[in-house]
């Protein structure tokens, strides 16, 4: 079977067509459509036929998809300039104005997640979650719910801004403080405190928030505290007005969910 052959296959699997049905034509919509969708072609992509590429995640069609694999003549894009870099600093970057803030908010519907007979040795969760996140995820009462919670804040992350767009799934990681509150990691790097994150979900959705704070805003913060206790009051000072953000987008989010049910 050639390679053309068995991406034919893995395209039809997902979307239910039969071969005369899928052209080069055919929108990848469907089971194919949103982040998750698209995550799990990626995943059976990197199994079955060895290939992984940011591309799978904005082209539109089976053609543009096949021409970014088999080398077909398509007008998928694959310039290294359309797409945003990632840059090598994770913290820090420049700031526009003083008070700027970067929300990032993601809504996922838990049944788009595949069922796993085995989460450890499954492409899809192998590929997007890490280790800790899978045992982690694994010791929830409902693992495919908490999942989802994960995936939400990460592809919240992602939103934040252009730089985190194409980070491999596995370099941004979700862990919690002993209280349970979620916060993130970006390559062995803590983005805490200029990064916030807020975490939800029903038996169907999962909403995750997640706010940057700019440095300006934090170190002004830290010349507010003064010199005594700097750290631990700037922290304070800093987090309370994005959970407040935070509250108010989840429960927009969450309005949303309940509304279009």
């Amino acid at each position: 079977m050639t390679r053309e052959e068995q991406l034919r296959e893995i395209v039809r699997h997902f979307l239910q067509l039969s071969a005369e049905d899928l052209t080069t034509a055919t929108p990848l919509n469907g089971s194919l459509s949103g982040s998750i969708g698209r995550a799990r072609l990626d995943a059976a992509l990197k199994s079955k036929l060895g290939f992984s590429k940011p591309e799978v995640y904005s082209i539109a069609t089976y053609g543009q998809l096949a021409g970014a694999i088999c080398g077909f003549d398509t007008d998928a894009p694959d310039s290294e300039g359309d797409r945003p870099r990632v840059r090598e600093t994770l913290l820090g970057e420049p700031v526009r104005t003083k008070n700027h803030h970067d929300v990032g908010v993601d809504i996922e519907s838990i049944r788009n997640l595949p069922e796993a007979t085995d989460y450890w040795e499954s492409p899809f969760y192998k590929s997007h979650f890490t280790k800790v996140e899978i045992a982690y995820c694994m010791l929830q009462p409902q693992p495919l719910q908490t999942f989802a919670g994960l995936w939400s804040a990460k592809e919240a992350l992602r939103k934040t801004a252009r730089k985190w767009a194409h980070l491999d799934w596995q370099a941004i990681e979700v862990v919690h403080d002993p209280e349970g509150s979620p916060y993130l990691i970006v390559s062995g790097v803590d983005l805490r405190p200029e990064y916030s994150a807020s975490i939800s979900h029903t038996s169907e959705f999962s909403v995750a928030v997640v706010v940057r704070v700019s440095q300006a805003e934090l170190q002004r913060e830290m010349s507010v505290a003064g010199p005594k206790n700097t750290e631990k009051r700037s922290f304070a000072q800093s987090i309370r007005p994005v959970s407040v953000l935070l509250f108010v987008v989840l429960l927009v989010s969450i309005w949303y969910i309940i509304r279009t049910r």
